[in-house]
């Protein structure tokens, strides 16, 4: 085994908060953006749906 002299092992610590990548940070906001306009689809479907049948009722 190689002697450890002190001082030398310098402990990793956590990686700032500011430190992530800006790839990774943009892969997650067009993925939250897909969520998105995913989630407004299915709302205008769904309120599309709902009007006619209402409309469908009424006639």
């Amino acid at each position: 085994m190689l002697p450890l002299v002190m001082g030398s092992v310098v402990p990793q610590s956590a990686p700032l908060v500011g430190d992530v990548s800006p790839v990774l940070v943009g892969i997650i906001a067009v993925l939250l953006l897909l969520v998105f306009m995913f989630f407004l689809l299915i709302r205008r479907t769904v309120k599309s749906f709902t009007e006619g049948m209402r409309e469908g009722r009424r006639k």
